[in-house]
């Protein structure tokens, strides 16, 4: 299918996972609300929250019917529900998914605005960047650093080589996360599953974004330099809990995806 004309729209599927997030959602949507640009879908699912999370979320967009809440009635983690959300998020291969926590919040009302005149190039198929700290604390403080995970452009010999998932170090495809759906349905549904069937209960961002970038290749990615998130560090949950680093789903699971076989790259023809 071809790219959108000059005279349609960007459309954004936007998809918010979250367990817990009472004290948060509304801050989150209602800064998904603001944005300038319209042409949005928001698809808010709570990964069956103990708290009253959904309900709150569903107060905050009363009426508005570019939103859906959705609630899982047992936990998938936020892989299973970044796949869950995104199958009602976006509808057309050329629409662009937008991740956003939903204890963290877009950074200003022309968050979409500026993605828009990004994707207008149907060159770009995923993007990627930095984001800043919501509260500095602990070494963050001490370091007066208000970004935390600041990313830069993978290494040009990273890039070419097609090796995301092979550099050691940081993983720098962080916040905010976009990219297009046609890309997105090219990830395999099993690679995105533990030996038990089910979707990696730890490293959602990893798991999807490296095969995309791999498909993409450098010729499709750019970095955005410019901050369009908040990272809540105030409600931040860790994968790792009280367990050992090297005894962790977290450190288990990354070197699980890292040992799966890199993705050609996509042709469109």
């Amino acid at each position: 299918m071809s790219p959108p004309t000059a005279s349609e729209p960007i459309r954004f599927g936007i998809v918010c996972a979250g367990r817990n997030c009472s004290e948060w959602v509304s801050r989150c949507l209602h800064s998904i609300q603001s944005q300038s640009y319209r042409h949005f879908r928001c698809v808010l699912i709570d990964d069956a929250s103990s708290d009253d999370t959904a309900n709150i979320a569903q107060q905050a967009v009363a009426g508005d019917d570019r939103f859906i809440i959705l609630r899982n009635e047992s936990r998938l983690y936020p892989l299973g529900s970044i796949v869950q959300a995104s199958r009602v998020a976006a509808e057309g291969p050329e629409d662009v998914l937008v991740v956003v926590d939903a204890d963290d919040w877009l950074k200003h009302d022309r968050v979409l605005e500026n993605l828009a005149a990004v994707y207008a190039d149907p060159e770009i198929w995923l993007t990627y960047g930095s984001c800043e700290l919501f509260n500095k604390k602990g070494l963050d403080r001490l370091l007066n650093r208000t970004v935390r995970w600041r990313a830069e452009p993978y290494p040009a010999a990273v890039a070419k080589r097609n090796l995301y998932r092979y550099m050691p170090g940081n993983y720098l495809a962080v916040h905010l996360r976009t990219y297009r759906k046609f890309l997105w349905d090219a990830v395999r549904d099993e690679d995105l599953r533990d030996e038990d069937g089910c979707y990696f209960r730890a490293c959602a961002d990893p798991a999807t974004m490296w095969p995309m970038m791999e498909m993409a290749t450098e010729k499709h990615l750019r970095y955005l330099h410019e901050i369009l998130y908040v990272y809540n560090n105030d409600h931040a949950q860790s994968e790792r809990g009280a367990q050992p680093w090297f005894e962790s789903d977290q450190f288990i699971t990354a070197v699980r995806i890292r040992a799966q076989p890199a993705y050609d790259p996509l042709c469109r023809c």
